[in-house]
């Protein structure tokens, strides 16, 4: 991959798509911190909040593809409550926020349902539970319904939703498929197999028959054209002061001739008036 350079402000939700084997989920990994020094070399600047992604990864929140690949416990409540439990969270608190969680996705079934009597949508929902949990500044979603059924698919998404809909996180979801989720995101970002990054217009619509990537692409940042620049922001846990900044927002781009960048504070309620909205994610 190269020619990336993209920014993602706190509270923004961002939708990466691109056709199969492009890299979207090789970069929404890269920023999750999940790829080791030994699978990919980085040239440029890939940080998040102004750190290094594995630095970050105590605010990021991870849904994948495979929910079953991600449940570690069996019945709903422990699957959930084990992040909190690893993290050193006080166990006073642990089961309200646990409960908390699994009404902000929707889960009805309370703590005690076993997970293998669980539905594919209704797995993926209690995985989302256990990655809100945590209080993310940060949620990255991997293809999160391709392997579901219609129904599941509309639960999950419903889901996420709810769990954005006050900009209290950051979203930044991969799909190839984009329309479905066109009525939630601020924008979308195509990955081009070839290198590069188009950014669509703010309505901006697939074509039916493109498997959610249009035919004709907008003008955009072609390959090559990128600095080399990867920042993504937290929506911040307590606001900055007065005149502050966001801790670590401010960054400079290290890739050929970048110039310097900088992500804005704050959670905008409503979604950006334009591509470059307040929210968090540079490549």
């Amino acid at each position: 991959m190269s020619g990336l350079d993209l920014v993602v402000e706190p509270g923004e939700r961002i939708l990466l798509t691109g056709g199969s084997g492009s890299g979207k989920s090789t970069l929404l990994y890269a920023v999750g911190g999940l790829l080791g020094s030994d699978a990919v070399e980085l040239r440029g600047e890939l940080t998040v909040d102004g750190r290094s992604p594995r630095d970050a990864r105590g605010r990021l929140g991870l849904l994948a593809q495979d929910p079953d690949s991600q449940l570690v416990m069996t019945r709903a409540g422990d699957d959930v409550a084990f992040g909190l439990e690893n993290a050193g969270v006080p166990p006073g608190e642990i089961w309200a926020r646990v409960d908390a969680a699994l009404h902000r996705v929707g889960f009805g079934y309370g703590r005690d349902r076993h997970t293998h009597e669980l539905s594919g949508g209704e797995k993926q929902r209690l995985v989302l539970a256990g990655a809100l949990v945590r209080e993310p500044g940060l949620l990255l979603l991997d293809e999160p319904t391709s392997q579901l059924d219609p129904d599941g698919a509309d639960l999950v998404r419903g889901a996420v939703g709810e769990a954005v809909a006050d900009r209290s996180v950051t979203l930044v979801l991969v799909d190839h498929d984009a329309a479905q989720w066109l009525p939630l995101v601020d924008r979308v970002v195509e990955v081009l197999p070839d290198g590069g990054l188009i950014e669509h217009p703010r309505h901006w619509r697939p074509a039916d028959r493109s498997a959610g990537l249009s035919d004709s692409r907008s003008p955009g940042p072609g390959p090559g054209l990128g600095s080399g620049r990867l920042v993504a922001s937290f929506v911040p846990a307590e606001p900055p002061r007065s005149g502050g900044r966001c801790p670590g927002t401010r960054t400079r781009a290290v890739g050929g001739g970048a110039s310097r960048g900088e992500a804005r504070c704050g959670a905008p309620r409503d979604a950006p008036p334009h591509g470059n909205a307040p929210g968090t994610m540079s490549a």
